[in-house]
């Protein structure tokens, strides 16, 4: 399939991920239009000047702006919706709050756009972004999976002598309860329970699991800013089709692997339209046992999301 250059992109969010987001896309040249938008006056406008400064070195041509009007949402082909804060302590109240706007926003200016969610947890909030905007569940993605994935990929080369571009990894599931899909992973083409020692294999897998709070201990007043968008540039490049194959992402399930009515990691092909299917991987009895416990754990969140906003 031939990639498609889309035409415009907006970002709801001028922070970390945002502004890094913003500059991927401007760099990569995936857009032809790149806006910016966040409601603290000025923001978006200041990280779109600074992008715009350096187009001469990019070369790409795509223009970038900044905005405090959410009605720059209108004609966007993508909507990315990356929250400065989202998963820090004592943010979900409000974090419940800035999705809910995003979605009435995205459903009155942009109803027909791919929609990512680029934060954490991400499946729990790729969920409530669905249901308070009343959106098409093909058309909403989340980035988790597809970060997890890149994170357990990273902790398998450090823990081999095997560089990244020769490792195949999953971690698909559920933020805080990604499973390594080990049955599905490989290092030069073998599986990784082959080419490791248990020691080994083990240790990265706990490496991966601890990288999100491993970050955060860092920062602690901030979260992480460049793998998520990143994350979200990898499911932008997919749904242009620069990204071929199925890939780890988060999106709502309707039966797959026996879960219901929850957004889960899984791998999926997508399209210009979003979702077009997901792919049913022959897990482990373990992985997909682990897999549905994942999805049972985003069904109590989310319930405790409504709980919260009532």
């Amino acid at each position: 399939m031939r990639a498609t250059k889309l035409q415009r992109v907006a970002i709801l969010g001028s922070g970390g991920i945002g502004s890094v987001l913003a500059s991927t896309l401007a760099s990569s040249a995936s857009a032809a239009e790149v806006v910016l938008i966040d409601l603290i006056p000025g923001l978006a406008e200041a990280v779109a000047v600074d992008i715009e400064q350096a187009a001469s070195m990019t070369a790409t041509g795509t223009l970038v702006s900044g905005t405090a009007d959410i009605g720059e949402l209108a004609a966007a082909d993508v909507v990315v919706l990356a929250p400065e804060a989202g998963g820090l302590p004592g943010r979900t109240a409000a974090l419940v709050g800035e999705v809910q706007m995003a979605a009435e926003a995205i459903a009155t200016h942009a109803p027909d756009a791919v929609v990512i969610f680029s934060g954490w947890p991400s499946e729990v909030f790729t969920g409530e972004l669905l249901r308070s905007g009343n959106l098409a569940p093909e058309r909403v993605l989340g980035t988790g999976a597809t970060l997890a994935s890149s994170r357990l990929i990273e902790a398998l080369a450090a823990h081999s002598s095997a560089p990244r571009e020769e490792i195949e990894a999953l971690a698909l599931g559920a933020d805080g309860a990604y499973v390594p899909i080990l049955s599905a992973s490989r290092v030069r083409g073998r599986l990784v329970r082959d080419a490791l020692r248990p020691a080994e294999v083990g240790a990265a897998v706990a490496a991966a699991a601890a990288a999100p709070s491993y970050v955060q201990s860092l920062r602690p007043s901030r979260p992480p800013s460049f793998a998520p968008a990143y994350a979200a540039l990898e499911v932008i490049n997919a749904v242009r089709g620069a990204r071929p194959g199925p890939i780890p992402v988060s999106v709502m399930s309707e039966g797959s692997y026996g879960i219901e009515g929850a957004v889960v990691g899984v791998t999926a092909h997508l399209t210009v339209q979003g979702l077009r299917n997901i792919v049913e991987l022959p897990l482990e009895k373990g992985e997909l046992g682990a897999l549905r416990d994942a999805a049972n754990g985003v069904l109590r969140q989310s319930q405790e999301l409504a709980e919260l906003s009532t």
